[in-house]
């Protein structure tokens, strides 16, 4: 297993990782934990957070973060004959992406950070048009920066839109 190691001097601290739709506190134990986007070391208002791409798993002792990079136990081991055909994980070029970033008690930018990470803005060249619509337009603006529409979609029984907002 390789991991990327981040020491920090917050002896005390507990990590906290992204789940859909949250995160979860847990303590820094050693444990390997799963994570989704970002992970982070937090000890009273300071805090180390880990943007990433890819990355899935972590864990964090004594202060010190480390995020799982690769592994390569065998695909579905479950104590079978290990032969020619067994086939281990993550093996062979890989690129990922990681950010460290501050957080101060506040993972608003973290989250979206980690989602710009996990889902980049595309750039779509259009062509002109002849037509009466504007060049550029807005379907939905969202003042807060601790909200994000994560769904729009027609109901399934009446007219309208129905709108999806992670809070």
């Amino acid at each position: 297993m390789l991991k990327f190691s981040y020491p920090t001097p917050m002896r005390g601290a507990q990590s906290l990782s992204s789940i859909p739709f949250g995160f979860l506190r847990r303590p820094a134990n050693g444990n390997d934990q799963p994570m989704q986007g970002w992970v982070a070391v937090e000890e009273g208002d300071y805090a180390l957070a880990v943007a990433t791409d890819t990355r899935a798993a972590y864990d964090a002792l004594e202060g010190e973060l480390r995020v799982n990079a690769l592994r390569s136990p065998i695909f579905a081991d479950h104590g079978g004959k290990r032969d020619e055909r067994a086939e281990f994980t993550d093996q062979g070029e890989h690129q990922f992406r990681l950010m460290l970033m501050p957080a101060e008690g506040d993972y608003v930018p973290v989250e979206r950070e980690a989602a710009q990470l996990l889902s980049p803005a595309e750039r779509i060249a259009g062509a002109c048009h002849k037509g009466t619509l504007p060049q550029s337009q807005a379907g939905i603006s969202i003042d807060a920066p601790n909200v994000e529409l994560v769904a729009l979609k027609r109901p399934e029984e009446e007219g309208g839109k129905q709108f999806f907002f992670y809070v």
